[in-house]
């Protein structure tokens, strides 16, 4: 499984899994979010939302350090998958952070099937 992820220069992603429900939240000029259960009242965000990574504290290692875009503004994560039963792995979805416009951009979401 690899992730190829691009953007500004040494930008920050989250990375985050949850089942695929199209537009469960959308954001003005940002984008939507694909994946979660239904929103949470008090945060306005989707729940059922696991957090995988975040550039932003990739001093702290693990999976972290290798979300945040190179000074080319690319960032690429590979990770092998074990044999697993067929069926749908999770919907995988990232959050930029960026430093322009409203400070955040949301990739597209992609399921992941295994066959």
């Amino acid at each position: 499984l690899v992730f190829s992820m691009s953007g500004e220069s040494s930008q920050p992603i989250i990375l985050f899994a949850g089942a695929l429900n199209p537009g469960v939240v959308s954001f003005a000029g940002i984008g939507s979010i694909d994946c979660g259960g239904p929103v949470d009242p008090l945060t306005g965000l989707p729940t059922s939302l696991l957090l995988l990574a975040d550039g932003s504290q990739s001093q702290l290692g693990g999976l972290n350090a290798f979300f945040i875009t190179s000074q080319a503004g690319e960032a690429v994560a590979g990770f092998s998958v074990p044999a697993l039963p067929s069926g749908v792995l999770s919907t995988f979805q990232c959050a930029f952070l960026t430093t322009s416009g409203a400070g955040v951009a949301l990739s597209n979401a992609v399921e992941i099937t295994i066959q």
